[in-house]
């Protein structure tokens, strides 16, 4: 019996820390530190209630819980459902391109998938535009929202003015 739950807390351990990969704000392991840093304001005390919630195991339940379920969620959905803040598993950064011409693009991804774009040219005049994924493609829009352009599955670019232009393959 001992053999079986032995085996049993290693699986799940091992299953509970493969899922880090989904990187999240550990929202519920947080309201478990904030409970305990507002419950007492001694320090000693504060430490007793640490190791009783650790003992206990509040701390590795909600650990757990946050690691196989709370940032899976935040992950797919965009949302941390505890802090019902955005998802913080982005790329870093931006990417950065200047072309030959001086003209400077420079693409960020969005929390919510969107890649946003912005150029600037020679001149110093700023475009912005974002790429949305649709079922089936990617459609781009200008800052206020109206399509561009979609491109489909099919490679071919199709214009909002009716225009279709084949894109390369690579």
């Amino acid at each position: 019996m001992i053999r079986r739950t032995t085996a049993a807390a290693l699986l799940f351990s091992m299953l509970a820390f493969s899922q880090t990969g989904c990187i999240g704000q550990m929202g519920l392991s947080g309201e478990v530190m904030k409970f305990n840093l507002n419950v007492v304001e001694d320090k000693w005390a504060r430490e007793l209630v640490f190791l009783v919630m650790y003992i206990v195991p509040v701390y590795p339940i909600a650990g757990a819980i946050d690691l196989i379920i709370i940032n899976s969620l935040e992950f797919h959905t965009g949302t941390n459902p505890i802090t019902d803040k955005p998802r913080i598993a982005l790329r870093e950064g931006a990417e950065d391109v200047v072309a030959p011409d001086g003209t400077r693009a420079v693409a960020s991804e969005l929390v919510d998938g969107r890649i946003e774009i912005t150029t600037t040219d020679e001149a110093g005049n700023t475009y912005r535009m974002q790429l949305v994924p649709v079922p089936g493609g990617v459609e781009a829009h200008d800052i206020d929202g109206k399509i561009l352009g979609r491109v489909q599955g099919d490679g071919i670019l199709h214009v909002e003015n009716g225009q279709t232009l084949q894109l390369p393959q690579s």
